[in-house]
């Protein structure tokens, strides 16, 4: 009776020595699996944060390399714009010159012609005076060689 009891104690001891170590390894288990967890966590959440920054730093390139190509095309049509307006006023500008240029030459012309014109009126008013001179010497010589030759 006395072997049967050892043998039930020691059986309960050992029983609760099982349960208590069994309930040691479950803990040391559930320590290490949840530093393990932490461990994988920490690297996906390192893996993500770095994701979400390269998403973030691509997000940013492409939104600069859109307001690169608004500035390039505002600055391509501002160039066209002013290019216009410059041959546009070119345009304008030599019409005025030309314009001017006519008024020039045509005032220079009136000019010159109206020299002529008084040099033409002169010269036709010598003609006429020279020829009415002539025809008053022939008048003059036919009289004189009347006046001649009855005398």
């Amino acid at each position: 009776a006395a072997t049967f009891i050892q043998s039930r104690a020691r059986g309960m001891m050992d029983r609760g020595r099982y349960v208590r170590e069994r309930a040691a390894v479950i803990s040391a288990q559930m320590a290490a699996r949840r530093w393990l967890l932490r461990r994988k966590w920490s690297t996906l959440e390192a893996a993500r944060l770095a994701a979400q920054a390269a998403a973030a730093e691509a997000a940013a390139a492409r939104v600069k390399a859109e307001e690169s190509a608004r500035e390039h095309a505002a600055t391509f049509i501002q160039s066209r714009a002013r290019g216009m307006m410059d041959r546009g006023r070119y345009v304008r500008e030599r019409a005025a010159v030309i314009s001017a240029q006519m008024a020039a030459r045509r005032w220079l012309l009136r000019r010159k012609w109206s020299t002529l014109e008084a040099a033409r009126l002169a010269a036709q008013a010598a003609a006429a005076e020279a020829a009415a001179a002539r025809v008053k010497a022939e008048e003059s010589a036919r009289e004189h060689a009347a006046t001649f030759i009855q005398s």
